[in-house]
């Protein structure tokens, strides 16, 4: 979800742009954007500047804006969190229990419980309500899925 990406928005009045996405677990997203006027090329050379500067001013407006009042996150244990990752990577608690060398019976129940933390009733939007949150990411869930000897 994080890194740069381009665009073009010449029907606006403005050419090529580059555009700073950061995801920022648990509080949604947000982006900055640069453009050059029309005729003027995409300065390549001071690309990096730009993401680092729009991930500055990302986190200003986040600052700006003050804290998020809301519900504490549910809290998981590490093996909870393991047993989330591999039913993210696609594994069933069977091959879940034989990788982390637990009973399928013990990974059946670190699932149920981590739903019940969630307040949430399928492995789907529990998968999902992690990934907001941070405790797994895509990034490790595709790492392994394009690897799977890691």
């Amino acid at each position: 979800m994080n890194g740069p990406f381009y665009c073009r928005c010449s029907q606006v009045g403005v050419a090529d742009g580059f555009t700073v996405p950061r995801h920022l677990p648990g509080d949604g997203s947000g982006s900055c954007s640069f453009v050059v006027g029309p005729g003027v090329s995409l300065p390549r050379d001071v690309l990096a500047l730009a993401e680092i500067l729009g991930g500055l001013a990302i986190t200003a407006a986040r600052n700006l804006a003050g804290p998020r009042d809301g519900p504490a996150k549910p809290v998981l244990s590490e093996r909870q969190r393991q047993c989330v990752l591999w039913n993210a990577r696609g594994m069933s608690a069977e091959d879940t229990a034989i990788i982390l060398g637990i009973k399928e019976s013990t990974v059946i129940k670190h699932l149920q419980a981590a739903r019940e933390r969630y307040n949430v009733h399928s492995s789907q939007v529990l998968i999902l309500c992690t990934l907001y949150d941070g405790l797994i990411c895509l990034a490790d869930v595709f790492r392994w899925w394009n690897n799977p000897h890691m």
